[in-house]
């Protein structure tokens, strides 16, 4: 039986006149998708690099050099995820399934070596109390594999309603993260997310125990 796919939908931020998608590394082998009032000091806020670097003047084929460059400095690390994983928005090659990322200090360098005026001061506005308090983190690692982390992380999956303003349509997010409070070691969930003709949403999340390795 092939595995079921989630959609991951990244939080988002406004800098400016750019998008900056995120998550919260928790653990060498967990990560979190939620709001900045939701985070825990321990989580480490990450950028994603292809938002980061956007509209910077590199060519999309010559990113993964520059994300690599700041990776090596301990400022942009490689995220691999398990497959059951796609992500919105975002197309990978086949048999791909990681992503580059930036810490608060790797993109406040990107923004000043590459960034505009404007935009560094909209970076400077918006992150200088999240810089400040991340002062003390340690460099990154190159990269992180959390594909091997089933079985001992539990997803959860909440749901946001997001009218439109012609009220014609609803667009509905699922927004799924990784956490490593599980009540047992070998449990696993997944949730099934549904909506009645009434608009209403239901989940439905069914657990079960995985057999030891």
């Amino acid at each position: 039986m092939s595995p079921e796919i989630s959609t991951l939908y990244f939080p988002e931020q406004n800098i400016g006149n750019r998008k900056l998608r995120f998550l919260y590394l928790c653990s060498p082998v967990s990560f979190k998708l939620c709001h900045k009032h939701q985070a825990e000091e321990y989580m480490i806020p990450l950028f994603l690099g292809a938002d980061v670097v956007t509209r910077t003047g590199i060519r999309t084929e010559n990113h993964p050099k520059v994300h690599a460059k700041f990776a090596k400095k301990g400022l942009a690390t490689k995220l691999n995820f398990d497959h059951k994983f796609r992500f919105d928005r975002l197309r990978l090659p086949i048999g791909v399934n990681s992503l580059w990322f930036y810490s608060i200090q790797g993109l406040f360098r990107v923004a000043f070596e590459m960034y505009d005026k404007e935009e560094q001061l909209a970076v400077l506005d918006s992150f200088q109390d999240l810089w400040k308090s991340r002062i003390k983190d340690d460099p990154l690692d190159q990269g992180y594999d959390l594909s091997k982390s089933l079985g001992n992380i539990q997803l959860w999956e909440t749901t946001q309603q997001k009218s439109c303003s012609s009220n014609k349509s609803e667009e509905y997010e699922i927004l799924c993260g990784l956490t490593s409070d599980v009540p047992h070691r070998n449990q696993t969930n997944s949730a099934t997310v549904n909506m009645d003709r009434d608009g209403q949403i239901s989940v439905r999340i069914s657990y079960f125990l995985m057999g030891s390795s």
